[in-house]
């Protein structure tokens, strides 16, 4: 068994790049709540937004061979911890910044290379 040569860290970009709407959208939409008030309860609806968006450019990274598409889920992973109980959404520090800054940059990195399309 023979693993292919063909992967690289951000995969193919294309030569006229016309970046990922949906890839910048998600970048802000999680950059967002570092730079607000946190909220008592973290909202369910980003929970599922982090988890689905992550599998979703994960599989995008794997069919572009990129490795920096296999990064997004062990990151989403940390939006289980608001399921089990656990407060580190619900305090302002590092444990609600880091998680909110990494994604967003994957997302916005993902935007600018593997998920890019041609330019018309």
């Amino acid at each position: 068994m023979q693993i292919a040569n063909d992967w690289t860290f951000l995969g193919p970009r294309p030569k006229r790049l016309r970046p990922s709407s949906v890839g910048m959208v998600l970048a802000v939409m999680f950059a967002w709540p570092a730079m607000t008030a946190v909220q008592s309860k973290y909202p369910a609806y980003m929970i599922v937004l982090a988890l689905g968006s992550s599998a979703w450019f994960t599989y995008l990274g794997v069919r572009a061979h990129a490795l920096m598409g296999l990064l997004f889920l062990p990151v989403a992973l940390i939006w289980l911890n608001p399921l089990f109980g656990a407060s580190w959404f619900t305090h302002e520090g590092p444990g609600f910044f880091l998680p909110h800054a990494a994604l967003a940059l994957l997302f916005g990195t993902a935007a600018y290379t593997y998920t890019a399309v041609e330019k018309q």
